[in-house]
């Protein structure tokens, strides 16, 4: 999908699509081909893959990151390769990165444990 042609349809009763088109340089033909086109393969399945992952997510009281969720998708037989990694099928499902564990363990008034004698 084209960044352009997303925000032309996101936008497709707010504005006049003939405005949109000419103001994003995109040919009103173009814009119609590519929303009336169905979905590919490849799009369906990382469709089809997405409400797995916000299940499993969901599920795990949204305490899962990638590593965890693609242990689950294992488990559960489904593939998810390099060129479909969980973390591609939507950032807000996982927990807000805080930093460092021990970054971590200063903001909750813990001592990092120190590997050194």
């Amino acid at each position: 999908m084209s960044t352009k042609d997303g925000f032309i349809r996101s936008e497709e009763g707010n504005y006049p699509v003939r405005s949109m088109c000419r103001w994003a340089k995109v040919s009103r033909s173009g814009y119609y081909a590519w929303r009336d086109r169905p979905l590919s393969a490849t799009a369906k399945r990382r469709q089809d893959l997405t409400v797995i992952i916000a299940r499993f997510f969901a599920d795990s009281d949204q305490t899962y990151g990638y590593r965890r969720i693609r242990a689950e998708l294992a488990r559960h037989g489904i593939r998810a390769g390099a060129l479909e990694r969980p973390e591609d099928h939507g950032r807000q499902w996982y927990p807000p990165l805080g930093g460092t564990d021990r970054d971590l363990l200063r903001q909750r008034g813990g001592r990092p444990l120190s590997t050194a004698p």
